[in-house]
């Protein structure tokens, strides 16, 4: 495992988003790592005064007060301290690589369909999330539903169906490739005006690993001292 001298801080927001993948590695691989929660006015001002090197979270404090951002490269850091990602397999490394790619991909059209303004697309009248009954988004929603979503995840399901393990990259346990699914594909099931809520029952390998991940101690006990509990008839994380 990688060391550092010191704990890392994570700064996101309140909720799962970009940052629950990286808070799940910590958990699982015993990372000393401080969660701090922003609220809107620090995030601002984090924003405005420039300590945001793209302006955005997360953001990753080392020890030596260095920064990283973006939330693939942090959990690709989190999960080497974590003994999630691998050190010498660099063709494992790769095929992890591959799959936290795919999962930028898998949720492009989703992002931009909720947030059309940070891409440009409110000049062409989508609106997103500002506006619930806009037309354009409902019919770029649709098409996400039924042929977009449903291509992408087929893919990701059979490399499960591939894999010698209950683990998408075939690892002996979880590595990051796993984790920078599960929150996402709880969220896409939960959250999505548009999205069929069932949409990954035709995934069950999916799902699977999903739960599998919400099952593990470390997990159950993080959203425990939080005051939560993984619902698998849910599908999401509920209170206690």
């Amino acid at each position: 495992l990688l060391q550092t001298e010191g704990p890392l801080e994570l700064l996101y927001f309140d909720i799962q988003g970009k940052a629950e993948a990286t808070r799940l590695a910590a958990v699982i691989g015993s990372v000393d790592m401080k969660d701090t929660r922003l609220d809107g006015e620090t995030f601002t001002q984090m924003k405005e005064s420039g300590k945001l090197p793209f302006g955005q979270v997360p953001l990753l404090r080392l020890p030596s007060g260095e920064s990283i951002a973006q939330s693939a490269a942090i959990l690709r850091f989190v999960g080497k301290h974590a003994g999630l990602y691998p050190l010498q397999d660099h063709a494992l490394a790769a095929k992890i690589d591959s799959i936290i790619d795919m999962e930028a991909d898998l949720f492009t059209g989703v992002t931009v369909s909720r947030y059309p303004w940070r891409y440009g697309f409110d000049a062409a009248g989508f609106q997103g999330t500002r506006d619930s009954t806009c037309a354009l988004t409902a019919k770029v929603r649709e098409q996400l539903n039924t042929v977009i979503l449903p291509q992408l995840l087929s893919k990701l399901e059979s490399m499960m169906k591939q894999s010698s393990t209950k683990w998408i990259a075939g690892t002996e346990g979880p590595s990051v490739a796993d984790l920078v699914l599960v929150p996402r594909l709880w969220w896409l099931a939960n959250e999505n005006p548009g999205i069929d809520p069932t949409i990954l029952d035709a995934f069950p390998r999916l799902k699977n690993m999903v739960n599998d991940v919400m099952a593990l101690p470390a997990v159950v006990a993080y959203y425990k001292s939080r005051g939560e509990v993984w619902s698998p008839e849910a599908f999401n994380i509920v209170k206690a």
